[in-house]
């Protein structure tokens, strides 16, 4: 009995934590065909550019509300929020609409922090790292899947049907979720939660990325950039302060005293900057429209 519920809550999360991937990678393959239905590189990359913005600035703070209410009912709501923001997208070509569409699939991000959550409390402790790598696996095989399944779908059928097939996905996932993946109760705080704590790093990340963005187009010096480094950088440092001085911080800053924690950090930080992205960045860098100069499979832009 333990065995075939544990090999559920593996296949649950394994399918959350691939679709979650697959929804983020998809669109590279579609970057040409985005290209010419937008007219406008900068709107497809934005296609890009608003999953990971939101992604990067909600998960801390939808971890944390896992940890406080129950992961497995924020696991559901993330999903719930990308399966509407896929079938916004699938039904519209209005370009704003997609663009909120896709963010509202970069809440789903999220899944990734929580389902380790999940492995952790749900499993037996000899299990664990069994499921973790596991689910470490999920996001190479959403990523290939993404690439793959993606570009087919945009050879041989219409754009729209990549969130046709993240909805479908999505909604397997919020099934087998809800089947297998047990409810725990998560751990309230002792003290009142404290909102703008908790919130501050959302402004912060995204300002830094949006600055990081925008350098190239706007220039690193321009005051556009330099204003959002700035604010961001500001409201960083605001959020440390109250986060050190809280007796029980949304966020606890201060496990990174702790050596391991931090060292695990900084590598996970350091692969994500490094060969994590190779996939990514090669995949858009080949697919650039010829008057970028770039060498490889090029596009014809419409105007």
């Amino acid at each position: 009995m333990q065995k075939a519920n544990t090999t559920g809550i593996i296949f649950a999360l394994f399918l959350a934590e691939m679709t979650v991937t697959f929804e983020s990678a998809m669109v590279y393959a579609a970057l040409p065909t985005l290209i010419r239905v937008f007219g406008d590189p900068m709107k497809a990359g934005w296609l890009v550019t608003s999953h990971l913005l939101i992604a990067a600035a909600t998960a801390p703070v939808a971890g944390r509300l896992g940890d406080i209410k129950g992961r497995k009912r924020w696991i559901m709501l993330l999903l719930a929020v990308a399966l509407a923001g896929s079938i916004l997208s699938a039904v519209t070509s209005v370009f704003l609409l997609v663009l909120v569409g896709r963010a509202m699939q970069g809440l789903s991000s999220a899944v990734l922090p929580l389902s380790v959550g999940v492995v952790r409390e749900a499993l037996p402790e000899d299990k664990v790292p069994l499921g973790i790598g596991i689910l470490t696996t999920a996001q190479g095989a959403g990523a290939a899947l993404g690439l793959v399944l993606g570009g087919a779908l945009i050879d041989n059928f219409p754009w729209h049907s990549l969130f046709i097939a993240s909805a479908v996905l999505l909604a397997l996932s919020m099934l087998a979720c809800h089947f297998l993946v047990p409810a725990r109760p998560g751990t309230p705080t002792h003290e009142p939660i404290d909102w703008l704590e908790g919130l501050l790093p959302v402004p912060a990340i995204a300002a830094l990325l949006l600055s990081t963005s925008l350098g190239k187009q706007m220039g690193w010096l321009s005051p556009q950039v330099l204003g959002l480094v700035a604010f961001g950088l500001l409201l960083m440092l605001w959020w440390g302060r109250r986060s050190l001085r809280s007796r029980e911080p949304f966020i606890d800053l201060r496990l990174f005293k702790g050596r391991n924690f931090a060292v695990a950090n900084a590598i996970s930080v350091l692969l994500g900057m490094g060969t994590m992205q190779t996939l990514y960045v090669f995949s858009a860098y080949m697919q650039s429209p010829k008057w970028t100069m770039v060498v490889g499979e090029s596009v014809q832009c419409e105007g």
